[in-house]
């Protein structure tokens, strides 16, 4: 039974699992984009929007949130950063139509290596939501930028 004095606990990682579900497709669709098909440029912009708006539900429940499995501040910057990967994607293209420019295959290779860097975080919340664990900032930030059984780099690490 749920005591009537304790605040609701908001699904923080389900909703940060989401968006970087929508991140994923979003650069999914710039990927194909970038290999010559101009009809995902439409997605790009789709999912965009619908990253903006699993962002902006994820911190209104952050702020609302008691307690959160993670460090609040761990959860809002992925959140954040996520955001910055696929409105940076919905930019070029929205840039790239405006100046008539097609993309090459330079810009291919890169939209794969971006894309195949929005999986990790997504590897890592499933490995969080999993265990529910109370972690701290270096905690998450292991999750998130190393791969089983090795250790981050300096260069990720400061990224992160």
């Amino acid at each position: 039974m749920r005591r009537w004095f304790l605040p609701r606990e908001p699904n923080v990682l389900g909703l940060l699992r989401a968006q970087v579900e929508i991140t994923i497709a979003g650069m999914e669709a710039f990927g194909a984009w970038a290999r010559g098909n101009a009809d995902q440029a439409a997605e790009v912009q789709a999912a965009e929007h619908r990253a903006d708006d699993a962002k902006r539900a994820l911190q209104r429940e952050l702020r609302a949130a008691f307690s959160t499995p993670l460090d609040p501040e761990d959860i809002y910057e992925l959140s954040e950063r996520l955001d910055e990967v696929i409105g940076g994607a919905k930019d070029l293209v929205r840039e790239a139509e405006v100046l008539a420019v097609e993309p090459d295959p330079l810009l291919a290779e890169m939209a794969d290596i971006v894309g195949q860097g929005v999986r990790h975080p997504s590897r890592r919340t499933r490995l969080v939501c999993g265990r529910q664990a109370v972690m701290t900032s270096a905690p998450i930030r292991r999750l998130l930028i190393s791969t089983p059984g090795s250790e981050p780099n300096a260069a990720t690490a400061a990224a992160v």
